[in-house]
């Protein structure tokens, strides 16, 4: 997916429209003349001040749980308001502070502020890894590459500049924008209030040191350096968090990636590029993975015994962050490697049910590391908030993965037949129990295999009982 900024450059000012495979998608599609009048010297005030966010931001700036997090830039007003509603008159300066830092971001992520939204739909961006993500007329796009939308955005910059003249003052901040002070970088890095930069400045100091006497665009692109990676995934859930995390990847130790390298080539790319659905992506790729192993459908994976087949080094440890499920390092100087979290929020309340939680997520990581391009992706941080903001098709697919790879769904079909094909709760209980434990799954993904594997009408039935009897359960 291609975007270009169309530009002329006028006496005074730019015409600008923004278009996405050919189509003009911003700021007025579809009528004609898409390309709207903008002010040189307001489009570089505009990029003098967001340009670092724009660059390293992925993160929203204040916290959401897991029920509030909005999946779009569009919804964050709204589900930031709701957070508001439910505090109480002693939190003024607490909900004030959040207003301030999300004002100033949703000032930095949209492009409509180049002309101080007057009249102009909003154009958001926000950076996803190595894409970005633009939302504009209800429109969602994700496919766009980083670099692809960095370059651009300098060519307009550039015009802007001409326009302006070298010697003004915005002009002369324009050409300095490579050269930002670490505590700002990492700030923008971790989605941090830029103040925590300086009061955690001993807890952060080895990020400090990474950052040092280096350009802002270098950083920016800088996907060699897993710490820096995992501390862009890490960052919305808090300085003491971010660097918890960041500590435990330093620790994690180099490995040989070839065998992990070598499968990829020969039995995930040929299936990634004939698919598009990314549910079906980990699905055969799940198959490929059980094929490899010589496992029948109702055999029960050993994920030790496939991650050292794999060279994938495993660690369990406990960071005190509940929403931190795991993440997987995917080469370089700490992996591959696949961390799980024991203090997980995904704990359960039975015995067994944080290591199938955990087992889950093992296979989750695997399936990010095999699946996922490490260039793009060296660390990816799995937590109950979405805080990396990963593209929806990297999160469906690894899920799709786990899910198959550990129970197959024509395997809940047929041991729900086996179990006499239960229709009612206690009996459909007792299968779920029963397949939970001897596949090292959480039950509400047993439920969800299960409801997959029956036919409509039996289907129908089961999952309104998995509806009332399980918290969360949903079905596709």
């Amino acid at each position: 997916m291609t975007i270009r900024f169309e530009i002329t450059e006028q006496e005074k000012d730019l015409r600008l429209a923004v278009l996405v495979d050919g189509e003009a998608v911003w700021p007025h599609p579809g009528i004609g003349d898409e390309a709207s009048d903008f002010d040189a010297e307001d489009i570089m005030s505009y990029l003098v001040d967001a340009w670092p966010s724009l660059l390293l931001t992925q993160t929203f700036p204040i916290p959401f749980d897991a029920r509030q997090m909005p999946r779009s830039l569009t919804g964050l007003m709204g589900a930031a308001e709701a957070r508001w509603d439910n505090f109480g008159v002693n939190d003024r300066r607490k909900v004030e502070n959040e207003q301030s830092r999300l004002d100033a971001f949703l000032y930095a992520h949209d492009l409509s502020q180049m002309k101080f939204g007057a009249g102009l739909e909003p154009f958001y961006v926000l950076r996803s890894g190595p894409r970005m993500r633009i939302e504009t007329f209800n429109r969602f796009v994700e496919g766009v590459a980083f670099t692809e939308f960095v370059a651009a955005m300098e060519g307009l910059g550039d015009k802007a500049a001409r326009l302006l003249g070298a010697n003004h003052s915005l002009v002369i901040r324009w050409h300095k924008r490579d050269f930002v002070d670490p505590e700002t970088v990492l700030a923008f890095i971790g989605g941090l209030p830029q103040a925590n930069g300086t009061t955690a400045a001993a807890e952060m100091a080895p990020l400090k040191r990474l950052v040092a006497d280096r350009m802002l665009s270098e950083i920016a692109n800088d996907n060699r350096q897993p710490i820096l990676a995992a501390a862009r995934g890490a960052g919305a859930l808090g300085v003491t968090s971010l660097c918890a995390v960041t500590k435990a990847v330093r620790k994690l130790r180099s490995g040989d990636g070839t065998p992990l390298a070598t499968f990829r080539v020969q039995h995930v790319h040929p299936h990634l590029r004939d698919i598009i659905n990314p549910t079906d992506q980990g699905i055969r790729v799940a198959n490929e993975v059980r094929t490899w192993l010589s496992l029948s459908g109702k055999d029960v994976v050993d994920l030790a015994h496939l991650s050292k087949k794999l060279l994938i080094e495993v660690y369990r440890v406990k960071i005190h962050e509940t929403r931190l499920d795991g993440l997987a390092v995917t080469a370089g100087d700490h992996g591959p490697s696949v961390l799980l979290n024991t203090k997980t929020s995904r704990h359960g309340n039975g015995p067994g049910d944080l290591e199938r939680s955990l087992n889950f997520t093992w296979a989750h990581e695997i399936g990010h590391l095999l699946m996922d391009d490490p260039e793009e992706w060296p660390v990816l941080v799995d937590t109950l908030s979405d805080t990396q903001r990963l593209p929806r098709m990297v999160e469906t697919r690894a899920n799709a993965f786990a899910t198959y790879l550990l129970l197959p769904v024509s395997t809940a079909q047929q041991r729900w037949e086996e179990a006499d094909k239960p229709q009612d709760w206690p009996n459909l209980e007792k299968l779920l129990n029963t397949l939970a434990e001897m596949y090292k799954l959480p039950r509400i993904v047993v439920a969800r295999q299960v409801r997959r594997g029956l036919p409509e009408d039996n289907g129908n039935r089961v999952q309104d009982i998995f509806l009332q009897n399980i918290p969360g359960f949903y079905s596709d």
